[in-house]
């Protein structure tokens, strides 16, 4: 049996507000911001970390993804690996998706008939941490200081 993967559409959307939110041009001050992630005290790879602006008038979304030891560096605006983002202040939201079977979705194959099953992204962190609304972090990113941001979730908050 052939399993399929279906992409999720919250990286889709990310990708796209990165892409339409852009750089602010050139001039524009980025301040590096990394830190690490840990759930219940051991490091979280594979994880999404979204910034996302406060309204404020300062900053620019962005976002990172945590290295193997739960460590990660944002990222620019505009994608550019490790470059930072502007000065702000920022809801984070923190996201980890893992590919799953319901145990009753399938998908044939017109051709073969062949049934295959239908994988889903499911979120294995808590939405307290997943949600804007109910985000327990924010932070403000400074010019000029060292912006290190670390995140201990519990899988029962």
């Amino acid at each position: 049996m052939k399993t399929l993967t279906c992409h999720s559409l919250l990286f889709g959307a990310s990708a796209a507000v990165l892409l339409v939110t852009g750089c602010g041009g050139s001039g524009e001050n980025l301040c590096v911001v990394t830190g690490k992630i840990t759930l219940d005290d051991t490091s979280l790879a594979g994880a999404t970390v979204m910034f996302t602006t406060t309204g404020d008038g300062k900053g620019s979304n962005a976002s990172g993804f945590t290295r193997e030891d739960g460590t990660y560096t944002i990222q620019t605006p505009s994608g550019k690996a490790d470059g930072g983002t502007t000065e702000g202040t920022y809801i984070v939201t923190i996201s980890k998706k893992e590919e799953k079977w319901d145990g009753k979705s399938y998908i044939v194959d017109e051709f073969t008939n062949e049934k295959s099953q239908m994988m889903h992204a499911a979120e294995t962190l808590p939405k307290l941490y997943t949600s804007q609304g109910s985000s327990p972090f924010t932070i403000t990113v400074e010019p000029k200081k060292k912006n290190v941001f670390d995140f201990a979730l519990k899988s029962r908050p």
